[in-house]
């Protein structure tokens, strides 16, 4: 081979590593069959669509448009930008052995596991049914452990439940190898997505709309806490639009801490 040419094949092949490294995703498809056990991947990322019940293995997930919803819980929420067009749900409802998941590394019905092979951060669409137990748990030192959120450590992922269904992006820092595992106790958790990121930065996909925002000049985002704050311009803000937490969880908008109206994130204090 040509000693040029393939220092240029080289070179490409490393970029192409090095993009696969930065980021991946996996986005829910329409007009798409996907099976229980079904294992999906993209780049560094890697998710498995664990249904399984006893003697139906291979049943088909469903899927159901979220573009089309009149659902007041997708208005203003964190998904809007994130490019989710589709969701998916299994038939059956998460469990261990006979018994609820409920905190524990379920292995059987609706669950979702995702796995990276690289070192950085993770970012899970879902829609949330009210009042069910959301999980993200992973096995470390043989122990079951709930994941903490990317964007604030201080929260983990451990059976919070929303008063309101939910369309939400949840982030977490992932290490290379470890399998998490995603669910919500006592009922079917719809999946949107699933995205990989080298850095916080970039875990939410506010990009179609970075032309309309104004971001504040002191601050950034440092070892997975918020310190930038990005708002609307003032004439795309609606004042009356609902308010949810971090968690994807409807709030009044007094309450204190990282909030998000009108699909962004802002700190309250």
């Amino acid at each position: 081979m040509n000693k040029k040419l393939y220092c240029l094949t080289f070179a490409c092949s490393l970029f192409a590593i090095a993009q696969a490294a930065d980021n991946a995703t996996i986005t829910i498809q329409p007009n798409t069959e996907y099976k229980e056990q079904q294992v999906i991947t993209e780049g560094v990322l890697t998710l498995t669509l664990e249904e399984f019940n006893s003697n139906k293995y291979g049943d088909d997930y469903t899927t159901q448009s979220t573009t089309t919803t009149t659902d007041a819980a997708l208005e203003g929420s964190d998904i809007a930008n994130a490019g989710w067009l589709v969701s998916l749900a299994g038939s059956a409802n998460p469990k261990k052995d006979a018994t609820g998941a409920n905190g524990t590394i379920p292995n059987n019905g609706n669950y979702w596991k995702v796995s990276t092979t690289e070192d950085g951060y993770i970012t899970i669409g879902v829609v949330l049914n009210a009042q069910k137990p959301f999980w993200i748990v992973y096995e470390k030192d043989g122990e079951v452990v709930a994941a903490s959120s990317a964007s604030d450590n201080s929260l983990t992922y451990e059976g919070f439940k929303s008063e309101d269904k939910v369309y939400a992006n949840y982030d977490f820092a992932a290490t290379a190898g470890t399998t998490y595992y995603v669910y919500c106790n006592g009922s079917k958790l719809g999946l949107m997505g699933v995205k990989y990121s080298s850095t916080i930065e970039s875990t939410n996909d506010d990009s179609d709309n970075n032309s309309n925002n104004e971001s504040s000049d002191n601050g950034s985002e440092e070892g997975g806490t918020i310190t930038a704050i990005t708002t609307n311009s003032a004439d795309q803000i609606n004042e009356n639009a609902p308010v949810y937490n971090i968690l994807g969880q409807k709030v009044d908008k007094n309450a204190k801490g990282v909030l998000i109206q009108n699909g962004k994130k802002y700190i309250n204090k």
